[in-house]
């Protein structure tokens, strides 16, 4: 080992130094947590419009606590979160792409800039237990929490037009979307048959 004693140094100081490289080039981020406790409420229960059958059906906690993970995790309630804040507030990078493109341009920095917020987001459950767990990871401290915040916030709205009113715009648009994602998965799928 002695007569090894600058191979094994100049070994060590070249990992070191590769380490302290990779360590100082790593992009800080910041994550931020919340919980949101799902209760079983009234738009869940079952009230049918004629007749008694099937009244007061409520489904199980499961259940529940997959359509509220389905809705804190929506494109559309991310939307509104970017909308309400600003692109330039949470994606500086982003925004002046935006700012300086033509509409389809627009249209695609907007679809990247959910996307990243998809990628930023983490929504974990539990099975039999009633609590989301939501996670956020951003470049600012500040913002990162700002930007939790606020989609909590826009989930509460967003979950009582989802869940409450289903003759609404935001239910007809959701629909309407659902039905063109089908019709092209349906052509998609008799054109691979047909060949």
């Amino acid at each position: 080992l002695y007569r090894e004693k600058w191979l094994i140094l100049f070994t060590f100081l070249l990992i070191a130094g590769v380490g302290v490289v990779a360590a100082t080039r790593m992009k800080t981020s910041y994550p931020v947590y919340s919980s949101v406790l799902v209760r079983l409420g009234q738009e869940y229960v079952y009230e049918p419009r004629a007749g008694d059958a099937g009244r007061g059906a409520v489904p199980d906690s499961d259940q529940v606590i997959q359509s509220e993970t389905e809705i804190l995790g929506s494109a559309q309630l991310k939307q509104r979160v970017i909308t309400k804040l600003g692109l330039a507030r949470i994606y500086p990078k982003l925004a002046v792409d935006y700012a300086a493109g033509d509409a389809a341009a627009k249209k695609r920095v907007m679809t990247d800039a959910i996307g990243a917020m998809e990628r930023s987001t983490k929504i974990e459950t539990a099975p039999d237990t009633p609590i989301i767990k939501v996670s956020f990871k951003g470049d600012d401290p500040e913002i990162a929490a700002l930007v939790l915040n606020t989609l909590l916030e826009e989930y509460l709205i967003y979950r009582r037009g989802v869940l409450g009113d289903t003759s609404g715009p935001a239910f007809a648009d959701q629909k309407q979307q659902l039905e063109k994602r089908l019709e092209q998965a349906d052509r998609a799928y008799q054109d691979f048959m047909a060949a």
